[in-house]
């Protein structure tokens, strides 16, 4: 399914977003990706490199200089770039319902059909949390799904105590 749905995205002249949020193992994850795709041109980047390559290796993905980028989380929160139309996350089920969110608003900033893949083990070991925020994240495809997103959340996680001794974000 991975080598389908990068290869579809580089058929069609897009690039591919690949989410590995282990620094650690993010170079094995590369090689196997590349052992899966030898016709990818694949980079890494993560938040532990040093700042001017990571922001080399980022303005390279921009000018389509290669075509699948194996992060970490440091695209939640970067340039836009409209040519990305595909992100495969692993492990999905360890993220919190905004940050899968966000993640997935990192693609489909062009007139592309954009995709998502949220990769995820066993769905008998997955958490009953973490079963109900991929649901929500499944069910909810509009523009404005954000507030819906946050409710969901909030349902979830629950609300805490606003006064009391035991707070909660």
């Amino acid at each position: 399914m991975i080598r389908e749905a990068c290869l579809r995205e580089i058929r069609r002249g897009g690039q591919v977003y690949y989410l590995h949020n282990e620094v650690r193992t993010i170079d094995k994850a590369a090689r196997e990706l590349q052992e899966l795709l030898p016709e990818a041109d694949i980079r890494i980047a993560h938040g532990q490199m040093p700042e001017r390559e990571l922001e080399r290796i980022m303005l390279d993905f921009y000018h389509q200089r290669f075509n699948v980028l194996v992060c970490s989380t440091i695209i939640e929160s970067g340039i836009d770039v409209p040519s990305a139309n595909t992100i495969i996350i692993e492990r999905a089920d360890k993220f919190g319902l905004a940050q899968l969110h966000q993640l997935r608003g990192r693609v489909g900033r062009s007139h592309h059909r954009a995709y998502a893949y949220l990769l995820v083990p066993d769905k008998r070991a997955l958490t009953e949390d973490a079963r109900k925020r991929l649901e929500a994240i499944e069910s909810l495809e509009e523009l404005g799904a954000g507030f819906t997103l946050a409710s969901h959340d909030l349902e979830i996680r629950g609300a805490g105590e606003l006064l009391g001794e035991t707070r909660a974000g």
